[in-house]
């Protein structure tokens, strides 16, 4: 055997082992992503007088099945909430949350685009919440949710379920490809309890991945 058959052969037993978790490692993302949300209320007791304009951002980390389709899952932290209307006054509502997405996610080449959908839910976890009470024509007080003069509203749920989809395009950039997406999403969970108001929101994000 010549010196070069046998490096050759050092080579391949060299690459070999390491072959299967390379391709493990390449079944698997990470990325960030991060824009506006227009946030309002949604049901019989939410008016759409006031929409909330917010910043969504988070990390996630991306699972692909196979060459089009993955699995999506990581926290981001969005800001919610709207006006409700209630007998005798409004509610302006500030929400803060950590949610967490859990989608399927679609890449569809479209020439050197791709069509990315999703779709999935995303439970929440409030931690921050503030009310603007308006009672007729008096001057209007800001309130944490918890504060005692808050307690003929009702109770206000610490947490969330959402149904979410999604809908953008991939752009490949320096041999990669960022996304740029529309998601809405609606929530399942009363945000006070006993009453029909629940979170709704639009969020336009832009997606980098590492």
């Amino acid at each position: 055997m010549t010196m070069r058959r046998t490096f050759r052969l050092a080579l391949l037993l060299a690459v070999a082992p390491a072959a299967p978790p390379l391709e493990a490692q390449s079944r698997v993302g990470v990325g960030v992503e991060f824009g506006y949300t227009r946030a309002d209320l949604d049901g019989a007791d939410a008016t759409s007088l006031e929409d909330r304009s917010g910043a969504v951002g988070g990390i996630f980390l991306d699972l692909r099945l196979n060459r089009r389709i993955a699995f999506t899952f990581g926290p981001s932290l969005a800001q919610r909430g709207g006006e409700a209307s209630l007998s005798g006054g409004n509610l302006v509502i500030d929400l803060v949350t950590i949610d967490l997405p859990l989608l399927i996610r679609a890449r569809l080449p479209v020439g050197s685009f791709a069509l990315l959908l999703e779709a999935g839910g995303m439970p929440g976890f409030r931690i921050g919440c503030n009310v603007e009470l308006q009672l007729g024509g008096a001057p209007s007080s800001r309130l944490p949710c918890n504060d005692p003069a808050l307690d003929p509203v009702g109770t206000f749920a610490p947490w969330d379920v959402a149904a979410v989809a999604g809908l953008g395009v991939g752009i490949p950039v320096r041999g990669s490809q960022v996304g740029l997406k529309a998601r809405l999403s609606r929530g399942f969970i009363p945000v006070i309890e006993s009453r029909d108001i629940y979170n709704r929101s639009i969020s336009i994000l832009l997606e980098l991945p590492f």
